[in-house]
């Protein structure tokens, strides 16, 4: 399909920051500069259109804060993934075929804020891989609006929460899990989100939801979603 010409134009503005700020950009992404000393870097591969990017690209520059790599097929996440992305506080990950999370992927990424797992294909994701992002998630509370502070695992496979899934993240205020094949949530499972504002659980495959699962959110919780569930 040819490109528009809205299309080639924004081609032309990105290319040409590109090369006007010398950014080193990996292929089949543009990068540009935010500010004075920040890069804002997408690789989102348009509708309709067959993707190159199979895997992470190499080559973001050091001081990127925001990745949005989306529609695209990338199958797994390694620990070497997003190395040396010290200030990287935004991540889109959404519409690809993430099956896999090794356990240090985030493990350098002490500001991330918000992480979008959303259409992929996980079946796990376990507290370890989230909690070395307990640092930022602490800091930004303190220094952003409640709503910048974020994780959104939808329509992925995840079956089941255990008491230790969301364990070290203290200060999460917004959790989507819509749209999984989570079956059964233990009872500790939200004892520490003690901020948790927003949990949406709509459309996945539980029977029952007990007061108890969800007594340690009274003090901060606003909003429950819990739709599309074969509920006893």
């Amino acid at each position: 399909m040819a490109p528009t010409l809205a299309q080639a134009a924004l081609s032309s503005i990105l290319l040409l920051s590109v090369q006007v700020w010398g950014l080193q950009c990996p292929e089949s992404c543009s990068c540009f500069p935010v500010g004075s000393k920040k890069v804002f870097t997408d690789c989102w591969a348009s509708t309709g259109e067959p993707s190159k990017i199979t895997a992470i690209p190499k080559g973001f520059p050091a001081n990127t804060v925001s990745i949005f790599l989306v529609n695209n097929r990338v199958g797994a996440l390694s620990e070497f993934s997003f190395q040396g992305l010290d200030h990287l506080y935004i991540l889109y990950l959404f519409a690809n075929k993430i099956d896999s999370i090794a356990l240090r992927t985030f493990s350098n990424l002490k500001c991330l804020s918000v992480l979008d797992l959303s259409y992929n294909q996980l079946s796990t994701l376990e507290a370890d891989h989230l909690q070395p992002l307990e640092a930022s998630f602490e800091e930004l509370y303190q220094g952003f609006p409640a709503n910048t502070v974020s994780i959104f695992l939808v329509n992925n496979r995840v079956g089941a929460l255990s008491e230790f899934s969301f364990q070290g993240l203290d200060h999460l205020y917004i959790l989507y899990l819509f749209a999984n094949k989570i079956d059964s949530i233990a009872l500790r499972t939200f004892s520490n989100l003690k901020c948790l504002s927003v949990l949406d659980l709509s459309y996945n495959q539980l029977s029952t939801l007990e007061a108890d699962h969800l007594q340690p959110l009274e003090a901060s919780f606003e909003e429950l979603y819990q739709g599309g569930n074969p509920w006893h």
